[in-house]
């Protein structure tokens, strides 16, 4: 999704101590990073690359300023199988108790940190970038058994890949697929899908959550029909998004969103990918996200930004906060709209718009 905020500076001493233990002249394993308003710093250096490199992994939890905080850890790669010379991961710890800005703030940034530093610098396996929510996570063996799924993910999309070019050289239409490689294999929408998206281009209703079936056909998800009433995500007495998604598969979700005034909407393109989704729904849902899109164009439907979720519980806060970031603000709260009746007969009453803050965790 969009990020809340643009690219951060990188403190000077992050650059020092990275750079002083790729040329050697230090031995620390592990970089300890924060946020602190708009630059990257550095918390602490610890461990060594001489000692064990699955020891000093499973330490990481352990040496965080604050486990239940979002933090970036830059940990040395030295003495891992397959690694050659001082390549380093970005560790990118983002337990569920950290506050939604965090989450997006700390995700949208470590693209911009690992470029910074110089993008070579870090290992190719799994892109340089591991995730970790809760503490098991942050174990060695873990992080290893991520690295096969990613290549066994590699090897499904080479061979989907590969499955296209052969449909194209024989001449095989694939619907909605740019040769940019979107929408690997051929979807189509039903018509009920196209009915109801056509009614949330028109404005009679703001929410649509579509699904994927086994035979490449997108439909509109099971038991949407009794939610589709939902209001404008943000307005006073709109209904709570997260309980009308579907819980534990992924999912495809066109939302409406109050803007800065009563008649100011925007559109919201959400994927929701539940981590425990089965791995070959992800890759379908991936390779169709692109055929969905291509539909809802030719629909008229034209996204102002797009988000990518994968607890259904967070929709809410995310779609409010992206609306409040994309107004220069820096609070997660909705604005609420109140009315006064007329001060007397003939006069018309005012319109106070109050904005609530909530409280920093």
């Amino acid at each position: 999704m969009a990020a809340p905020s643009a690219k951060l500076t990188v403190a000077p001493e992050v650059t020092a101590a990275f750079n002083a233990t790729t040329s050697g002249s230090s031995t620390s394993r592990s970089l300890h990073l924060k946020i602190d308003h708009e630059t990257i710093t550095l918390t602490k250096t610890t461990g060594s690359t001489s000692s064990d490199i699955a020891s000093e992994f499973g330490s990481i939890h352990s040496q965080l300023d604050v486990p239940d905080q979002a933090a970036f850890v830059l940990f040395n790669m030295t003495g891992a199988e397959n690694t050659a010379g001082d390549k380093w991961l970005l560790v990118t710890w983002v337990p569920d108790t950290s506050r939604v800005r965090d989450k997006m703030l700390y995700s949208s940034s470590k693209d911009h940190l690992k470029k910074q530093l110089g993008l070579t610098a870090f290992t190719s396996a799994g892109g340089g970038d591991y995730y970790g929510n809760e503490p098991g996570d942050l174990a060695y063996d873990v992080y290893t058994q991520s690295l096969v799924k990613v290549v066994e993910l590699n090897e499904m999309e080479t061979a989907q890949k590969e499955n296209k070019d052969q449909q194209i050289a024989s001449g095989v239409a694939v619907a909605g697929a740019a040769l940019s490689g979107m929408g690997i294999v051929p979807f189509s929408f039903t018509d009920k899908a196209k009915e109801y998206l056509s009614k949330f281009q028109t404005g009679s209703i703001h929410f649509v959550s579509l699904s994927v079936t086994g035979d490449c056909i997108i439909d509109i998800s099971p038991g949407f029909e009794s939610v589709s009433g939902v209001n404008i995500v943000g307005m006073v007495g709109s209904q709570k998004l997260a309980p009308k998604l579907v819980q534990d598969e992924p999912s495809f979700c066109c939302v409406r969103c109050a803007g800065k005034s009563v008649t100011a909407t925007s559109e919201t393109f959400v994927y929701c990918c539940p981590e425990l989704s089965q791995v070959r729904k992800k890759m379908t849902y991936s390779s169709a996200k692109g055929a969905a899109t291509v539909e809802m164009k030719k629909l008229g439907i034209v996204f102002d930004r797009s988000i990518e979720i994968t607890d259904t519980a967070e929709v809410d806060d995310y779609l409010k906060f992206g609306e409040e970031a994309s107004e220069g603000a820096a609070s997660s709260a909705a604005a609420a709209i109140t009315h006064t009746k007329p001060q007397r007969k003939g006069r018309a009453g005012k319109t106070k718009i109050k904005k609530f803050v909530a409280d920093d965790e």
